[in-house]
């Protein structure tokens, strides 16, 4: 399907700023909390599932501080 007008880039406004900074703060606990479920799992598909689950945050914090970033 082809579009006949551009999409433009939408700009964080000031306001998403404090909600960027509160996700990324909310992210990183969860990510500790994985880290923390990972050093005391045994069962192989628990650790596959922290391993998803750190990898799946980790990306999305480099997405969301990326976004903070440009806003600046």
């Amino acid at each position: 399907m082809i579009f006949a007008h551009k999409i433009k880039k939408k700009q964080a406004l000031p306001c998403f700023q404090e909600d960027l900074s509160t996700e990324l703060l909310a992210l990183q606990s969860n990510m500790n909390e994985a880290y923390c479920r990972l050093n005391y799992t045994t069962d192989p598909v628990l650790i596959d599932s922290c391993i998803y689950e750190i990898n799946a945050a980790s990306l999305r914090y480099e997405y969301l501080l990326s976004k903070v970033k440009a806003s600046r």
